[in-house]
Order: structure tokens, then C-alpha cells, then sequence
């Protein structure tokens, strides 16, 4: 299968350079800019070495929001080309702006407006041509091969290049770009408009349509019933999740696409919970941005009521996610309700992964502490110190239960336990330091899974 898409990849590639190499040269004359720089876009999604900063990353890199815009146009045309070949009038809609941040205030029916898109005699023909190279029998298929394809270039960029080589975006101009926040430890650090490569994937995608699709209508897309196009779904969000660059319209367009898919819900809630925390609350607070932008982040309660509502739906999907029940209980702990949080966190407690038990214990304990059941909170913090013996946070909660029972000596010797700790890579050897991003830890193997398709 791998083999197969590369060879199909350097002959579309070889097509479009020898079928431009024949042509007379008036006919030649006509082929635009706009063109050209759609074929370097085929050319390079072929060419791409999945996971690999190659020369297809480092060129689209360097393009710019308007070029990438009418590339993910023109890509539209042709993939209505092979669906519908006789097709001549060609519209094209912006993606809504949905409910997530940075926004602007912007007119509903202006997000709606479908825009006829204009060609020349040229550049219909090369149109033409092309969606012939992609589908040479015309018929629908080949083509969400190649949205696939721009999606993984898409999402490589995004993964493997910094973000300060991104090309200038702009979030009130149409297009993939945006304003995006940058923050470090509760502080706002910077505001920047930039290209938006995941936005381009999305963009892409959401015109897959697989050949089994019901639907009578040949151009109507359905990105939903592709397997594929979950799984990039899946590991783009555990991405975000991973670096803590959470970008929310990926998590809104995947559970409109999926919303029963448990791993979606589940990083959506993990987002949630996170964006509830210390972080990103203090930088909301403190937010200094145009009057007019808004990043929809609500407050901590709302934040968290959120993840609770997320969690559970993933758990009525798949009631063995065990690390969704931890989480869960952790956040009902948070919002109060201790005794619920305790349910929860009973049956986190045999997690296979260690690192699943850590925390299962650790909010055990907590919730414990919080019910005035000191003798249950000791016992679930040594079980989490017995776990990571160079933690610190199972050590203060057992130094916290000793004080309120007003036993200061075990209270001293749990902090004299904590002074003896490695003092090297503290954050390392204590999985509560990593918690927001936990989650995440199979980042490798999601984004091999989706580039080894290709």
C-alpha cells in the first residue's frame, strides 16, 4: 500500500511536469501563476517524505495565507472536476468561524456566502487536465487520496517546523491564518498572526467523500465516514495537547465530524481541563489583546463543567477508559463533589500504567483529605510515593493529613522525605508535573500511524 501511493505520487508528479514540457507555447502562455503554484502544491504532497522536513515542507512553508487559499480553492475545483466532470460553474464557501478562539466579531450571513469562483479559458483547461492526471478514468475516488495527502503535508508542517518560520496570517482576511496566542507559565508572551497549516488540513479534508458514501449526490463530501480522516483528527489533537498550543476549532471540527468517537471526547475534555487550570486562567485575566478578539476560553467552573460533560460522554461510549475516569475524577473533585469524584477514582485504581495508578492514588488522596478521612487519604498517598518514590506532591498531602491530625512529627518527617529527594530533573521524577500533557504520551505512535498510511 505505501508503495504503491509513492509510485502513483512521482507519476502524477512526472505527468504534470512532462504534460506542461508539450505544450505549445501559446497554450503554455496561459497557464498563470495561480496554476503553477497549484502544480508545485501536487508536486510537493507527493514527494513529501511523511515526517521528514524535506524540500515540500520548507517550500509551503514560505507561502503566505492568500497563496494557500487559492490553492486549497483550486484544489476544490478539481476534486468537483473528477466527481463531476462536466461540471463548469465552481462555488466555494468559507469554513465558518466557529465557536472557539482567537475570534472576531464577525456577520453570520458574511461567514456564509458561497463565492463563484472565475477562471480563465487557460486555466479551466489545465484544471481540466490535472483532474484527469489525478482520476484518469474519471471516475470518483483518486482524489481523496490527494486531500489526504495535503492534510499529512499540512499537518507535518505544523509539527515539524518552528512557529516562528510561519508566513505573516491574518485572522479578519479569508483563508488559513489566524491570531495565535503564545504564553509561558500563566504569562502572555506574545500575539501573532501567522498561517495556519492545521487549518489547512481541516480545509482539505473536509472535502473527503469515500466511494462508499449513500449519498446520491457525487459531490456532496462526507469526511466523517473516513476512517482515515479520524485518525488525523486523533493524533492532531494529541498533538496539541502534547505541546500545549491547543487550538480550539480543531477539537469543534472533530467532534462535529465524530462526536461519539471516545478518543476525540476524551482530548477534548483533557483541553478543557486544562484550559480551567492556574495557566491559562492567569493569562486570561491578564489578556492584552485587540478589544475586538476574543479566544472563548470561559471561566475555571466553566472550564471544568466542560471537561466533566466531555469525560462522561466518552465513558457512556467506552466505560473501560480508565484514564477518562481518572481524569473525570479528578475534575469532579475539583467542582466539589467529592464523593462522587471518589467513585471514580476507585476504579482508576487498576490501571494497567503505572502512571494511570499514580494519579488515581494521588486524587484519591486528595479527595480523601477533603472528606476528613485522614486514614484513607495516608494510605492512597504512600500508595502513590510507593509508585514514584522521588515524587514530591504524594509527600505534602501526607505531610498535610499528618498536621490536620495535629501530628507534627509525622507532618516534619514527611517534609524531611521531600528535602532528601534527587534535587536533578524534580519535574521528571513527579508525573503530577506532567499531568496537562499526559494524556498525550502516545503522540509517537498516533502521527506514525497516520504517515505510515501514506
Amino acid at each position: 500500500m505505501k508503495r504503491h501511493s509513492l509510485l502513483l505520487g512521482a507519476a502524477l508528479s512526472l505527468a504534470l511536469s512532462s504534460s506542461a514540457a508539450g505544450q505549445q507555447t501559446s497554450q503554455r502562455d496561459e497557464v498563470s501563476p495561480r496554476i503553477t503554484r497549484l502544480e508545485q502544491w501536487l508536486s510537493a504532497t507527493t514527494s513529501h517524505r511523511p515526517g521528514a522536513i524535506d524540500d515540500s515542507v520548507r517550500l509551503v512553508n514560505t507561502w503566505n495565507q492568500e497563496q494557500l487559499r487559492l490553492v486549497w480553492i483550486d484544489v476544490t475545483s478539481i476534486v468537483s472536476l473528477v466527481r463531476e466532470p462536466d461540471v463548469r460553474l465552481f462555488f466555494i464557501s468559507e469554513p465558518q468561524a466557529r465557536s472557539a478562539g482567537p475570534t472576531r466579531q464577525t456577520s453570520p450571513i458574511a461567514n456564509s456566502r458561497s463565492l463563484q469562483v472565475l477562471y480563465t479559458g487557460g486555466e479551466l483547461r489545465r484544471l481540466q487536465a490535472i483532474a484527469k492526471m489525478v482520476s484518469p478514468n474519471s471516475t470518483p475516488g483518486p482524489e481523496n487520496g490527494m486531500l489526504k495527502r495535503g492534510a499529512l503535508l499540512h499537518a507535518d508542517i505544523a509539527v515539524l517546523t518552528p512557529v516562528e518560520s510561519r508566513a505573516t496570517g491574518s485572522d479578519v482576511r479569508p483563508g488559513p491564518g489566524g491570531l495565535t496566542l503564545f504564553m509561558n507559565d500563566g504569562q502572555q508572551t506574545g500575539l501573532k498572526g501567522i498561517v495556519n497549516h492545521w487549518n489547512m488540513g481541516r480545509r482539505l479534508l473536509d472535502r473527503v467523500r469515500p466511494v462508499d458514501t449513500r449519498n446520491s449526490l457525487k459531490t456532496v463530501p462526507n469526511p466523517s465516514g473516513d476512517e482515515y480522516v479520524r485518525r488525523w483528527y486523533v493524533a492532531g489533537c494529541a498533538y496539541m495537547t502534547r505541546v500545549r498550543n491547543i487550538e480550539t476549532a480543531q477539537f469543534i471540527r472533530a467532534l462535529e465530524l465524530f462526536p461519539n468517537d471516545p478518543e476525540l471526547l476524551f482530548f477534548a475534555a483533557s483541553a478543557h481541563e486544562a484550559f480551567a487550570g492556574a495557566r491559562t486562567q492567569g493569562v486570561m485575566r491578564s489578556l492584552k489583546v485587540p478589544r475586538d478578539v476574543t479566544f472563548a476560553v470561559l471561566d475555571e467552573d466553566g472550564e471544568l463543567r466542560q471537561a466533566e460533560q466531555l469525560y462522561k460522554r466518552a465513558l457512556e461510549r467506552k466505560p473501560g477508559y480508565l484514564e477518562a475516569r481518572i481524569r473525570l475524577g479528578r475534575v469532579l473533585g475539583l467542582r466539589g463533589r467529592h464523593k462522587e469524584a471518589v467513585e471514580q477514582l476507585r476504579q482508576g485504581q487498576v490501571a494497567q500504567e503505572p502512571v494511570l495508578r499514580y494519579y488515581a492514588h494521588l486524587f484519591l488522596g486528595a479527595e480523601f483529605e477533603a472528606l476528613g478521612n485522614g486514614a484513607e487519604a495516608r494510605q492512597s498517598y504512600e500508595r502513590a510515593a510507593a509508585l514514584a518514590p522521588a515524587a514530591q506532591s504524594p509527600l505534602f498531602g501526607l505531610s498535610r493529613v499528618a498536621d490536620q491530625a495535629g501530628d507534627r512529627a509525622a507532618a516534619r518527617e514527611a517534609i524531611d522525605r521531600v528535602l532528601k529527594l534527587p534535587r536533578d530533573d524534580f519535574e521528571l521524577a513527579d508525573p503530577w508535573w506532567v499531568y496537562e500533557v499526559a494524556q498525550s504520551r502516545e503522540i509517537d505512535r498516533l502521527l506514525d500511524d497516520v504517515r505510515e498510511r501514506f
